[in-house]
């Protein structure tokens, strides 16, 4: 549901300057935000080390493995197990 009187929203691409990209929802009419939508696991984007700018879908299996067991950003964790699991 959003928050003004529009009916018709639109969602584009967004590119920050770390490489991640987000899905920004927004009313057609008075250009308002309402939502950052959440982009398919498999195209979410490392932002650090060897693999930095890589969708989680071209990162090596091991290595997932080994961020999911070792690392410590929760939300990433989440990401890697809902990928690991449904590939």
């Amino acid at each position: 549901m959003n928050s003004c009187s529009c009916v018709e929203l639109i969602e584009y691409p967004v590119v920050f300057k770390n490489g991640i990209t987000h899905i920004r929802v927004e009313c057609v009419e008075c250009k308002k935000f309402i939502k950052w939508k959440e982009q398919p696991v498999q195209n979410s984007k490392l932002w650090f080390g060897k693999h930095k700018g890589k969708k989680i879908s071209e990162v090596p299996t091991d290595y997932l493995e080994w961020y999911r067991d070792n690392g410590d950003n929760k939300k990433l964790i989440r990401k890697i197990n809902k990928y690991l699991s449904e590939n």
